[in-house]
């Protein structure tokens, strides 16, 4: 009670047994609350009572400004004071209530794009699962061996990397799929259209660029050929 202004003695008598209840079941903070609005509320009564209660036994020649500013004062200070208070607790309310709301529909959004995303008709994920429904994990499993040890010949560590490297561009195109479904799924119509053909032309950029990587890579292999065979001939 040491946080309010107005001492509980400003209040009537007849209140106590009201208040000592409010008191017993409700948290401090919210019965501070209470209290302060029922101080200014009697503060409001009691104030505009005696201004109105004074105004006929006043004459307009003899008003003075002390004794019609107090009351005046008092009656905008309780009035304002009321109101402070119900537009915090009325924004606090709906404030609370407004995220409640958007908390319980991102939470139902998130649960939906989840499910539909872990499930997608019982085939996987979309970047999670092979097309023919295999795990991640699964399709790493059967595409990519262990890495060959130091001391293993220099064509197991050749293949190795070209391993990699198809299993990489594998990965890369069932990312692209997955994407072009999701548009499929989402968007359609025109604007799915003008999203295909974009990815058609990113593909076969891609499609050519892996293309003269291969090429370049053939023709390495078929240039050190002949150093393996003479390598393979000297051990013999």
């Amino acid at each position: 009670m040491e946080n309010i202004n107005i001492h509980p003695q400003d209040l009537p008598a007849f209140l106590d047994p009201f208040l000592d209840f409010l008191a017993e079941r409700l948290p401090p903070s919210l019965f501070d609350a209470v209290y302060v609005v029922l101080s200014y509320g009697l503060l409001l009564i009691s104030a505009a009572f005696s201004f109105l209660a004074s105004l006929p036994s006043w004459k307009p020649w003899d008003w003075d400004a002390q004794k019609i500013l107090p009351p005046l004062i008092s009656i905008l200070a309780a009035y304002y004071a009321i109101l402070s208070v119900y537009r915090t607790t009325g924004w606090m309310v709906r404030m609370t209530f407004r995220l409640m709301e958007w908390g319980v529909i991102l939470g139902l959004i998130g649960a939906g794009v989840g499910w539909y995303m872990g499930t997608n008709g019982g085939q996987g994920g979309w970047f999670g699962g092979d097309r023919d429904g295999a795990p991640a994990y699964q399709r790493q499993q059967r595409t990519r061996g262990e890495r060959p040890r130091v001391w293993e010949p220099f064509g197991a560590h050749e293949q190795w990397q070209y391993d990699e490297r198809e299993a990489r561009r594998e990965e890369e195109g069932r990312g692209a799929f997955g994407v072009e479904n999701f548009l499929r799924e989402t968007f359609g119509g025109n604007l799915y259209d003008m999203a295909g053909a974009a990815a058609q032309f990113l593909q076969g950029v891609a499609n050519n660029n892996a293309r003269d990587g291969q090429d370049a890579q053939g023709a390495g292999g078929r240039r050190r050929q002949p150093y393996r065979r003479a390598r393979d001939r000297t051990r013999r």
